[in-house]
């Protein structure tokens, strides 16, 4: 059966459950690739202008709760703030590039699809698995919640 398609919610904060299994028939993900795993979500959770409520990594998937901020909310600052987090000084965020950068960061689709192509990277058992990097198949559901206490029966 096919997925159902991404419900998502552009100009409101929301909350999602995401899915990503891999497509491999046996437990790809051990204890140092989660570690791995785990490590790329943080440092892309700095950049992205997410919140991850809660996680669960898996032998072949993980799952994430992420609240996703709206665009309209981040400032100019704040999308500078993420650029240097995550290309350091080195380089310069012009101004005419602050648009692209808040949408894609602002992006649940963009911040998923980074895990998943930053992970391959960082491990080198992944680059001897071809078949690992057609890992990825991602399903969001719409956990559209609002309110804290939606939240908190999520979570708990």
């Amino acid at each position: 059966m096919a997925r159902m398609p991404r419900f998502l919610i552009s100009h409101q904060q929301t909350t999602y459950h995401v899915i990503s299994r891999t497509a491999l028939d046996r437990y790809p993900l051990g204890d140092q690739e989660k570690s791995l795993l785990l490590t790329t979500i943080q440092q892309l959770s700095g950049v992205y202008f997410c919140e991850v409520l809660g996680f669960c990594l898996m032998g072949n998937h993980f799952h994430l709760l992420v609240t996703m901020r709206p665009e309209d909310e981040i400032s100019d600052e704040e999308v500078k703030e993420s650029y240097q987090r995550r290309y350091g000084d080195e380089y310069t965020l012009m101004a005419g590039q602050i648009p692209f950068y808040r949408q894609k960061w602002t992006s649940l689709s963009e911040y998923v699809k980074e895990i998943k192509q930053s992970f391959p990277q960082l491990n080198p058992a992944c680059r001897q698995e071809p078949r690992f990097v057609a890992w990825l198949f991602n399903r969001t559901s719409p956990g559209v919640q609002q309110k804290a206490r939606t939240k908190r029966n999520l979570l708990g």
